[in-house]
């Protein structure tokens, strides 16, 4: 159950370096747990889980950076494969429970039946239920009937298990299987799609990402990203951080390390395999990538950029 994976979820406790604030990462996991249960009025969306920045805390105990960054980018994933009944996706506009579902599914349309003939409809979902056996999740609405699959073999079996119940009710209705794109946010016809790539579409919704938090950055002026790079003397620091400057990335200048904004993940990730191939970086330098917390974009406001 996802709210019990939420519950179960534990991070690492800093000291005496920056970690995020606990209170703060506590009040969102109660939020994104909510969510998974249907509680939350509206749903978080996964841009607002992808988006999400915690203040930052060093002489007070704080949670892992990066545990509490990777629980974010998995609870953002499983948050996009979540269907209400309605067939919809989380989302501002969305109410009520919820079912952790997957990213296939087979949809049978109806059109308008007869009185005559809505009873036969509504006798198909127990016996769907009855025939998948629990192994795949069955919802439904007005003028359709769904049934979630966890890949594309298990929903083209249950659009087979589809076809032979409404058969055997004497209901005639068009059965097709559909993908979510999380590009798009949308469901599509697989039929469109008969050499679907998962590895391509992982690509692509990494490369959307990128783009929104590009986009999101230039719009705001913070950037969404930062690389954390310690240094062995404030001279090197001091060199690093006029080289940086000149090439235009935003810095914030500390004694022994600088705090370098990106505007997106593969900004920042380039930044940290640059410097540590150019000469600029030996083996007393290390490198933190991260999303950017709120006490770093009120010193942006102050210090946008170091020369």
């Amino acid at each position: 159950m996802l709210a019990g994976w939420v519950e179960a979820r534990g991070f690492s406790t800093t000291r005496l370096r920056y970690g995020y604030d606990r209170e703060e990462v506590d009040a969102f996991l109660t939020e994104i747990r909510d969510s998974f249960l249907g509680l939350r009025q509206p749903s978080l969306t996964p841009e607002e889980i992808r988006g999400k920045c915690f203040s930052t805390t060093r002489l007070r105990p704080g949670y892992d950076e990066k545990e509490v960054d990777d629980f974010l980018d998995e609870a953002e994933l499983r948050l996009s494969a979540l269907v209400l009944p309605s067939g919809a996706r989380p989302g501002k506009n969305n109410a009520g429970p919820g079912k952790n579902l997957d990213d296939w599914r087979v949809c049978i349309a109806f059109s308008d039946l007869p009185r005559q003939l809505e009873s036969r409809r509504q006798a198909l979902i127990p016996a769907l239920r009855i025939r998948l056996s629990g192994q795949v999740a069955v919802s439904s609405n007005k003028t359709q009937i769904f049934l979630y699959a966890p890949s594309a073999g298990s929903a083209d079996e249950a659009a087979q298990v589809a076809r032979e119940v409404l058969a055997r009710h004497g209901v005639g209705a068009p059965v097709r299987t559909e993908r979510w794109s999380p590009r798009e946010q949308g469901w599509r016809d697989a039929a469109d799609e008969p050499s679907f790539d998962p590895v391509a579409e992982r690509q692509a919704v990494h490369e959307y990402r990128q783009q929104q938090e590009r986009e999101a950055s230039a719009t705001t002026r913070f950037p969404a990203w930062q690389v954390r790079v310690d240094l062995p003397s404030h001279r090197d620091v001091a060199a690093l951080a006029g080289h940086l400057a000149a090439q235009g990335w935003r810095v914030r200048r500390h004694r022994r390390y600088l705090i370098v904004g990106a505007d997106c993940e593969d900004d920042a990730k380039g930044l940290a395999l640059a410097l540590s191939g150019d000469g600029h970086a030996d083996a007393d330098t290390a490198f933190r990538i991260g999303r950017i917390s709120f006490s770093y974009m009120h010193a942006y406001i102050h210090f946008p950029t170091c020369s």
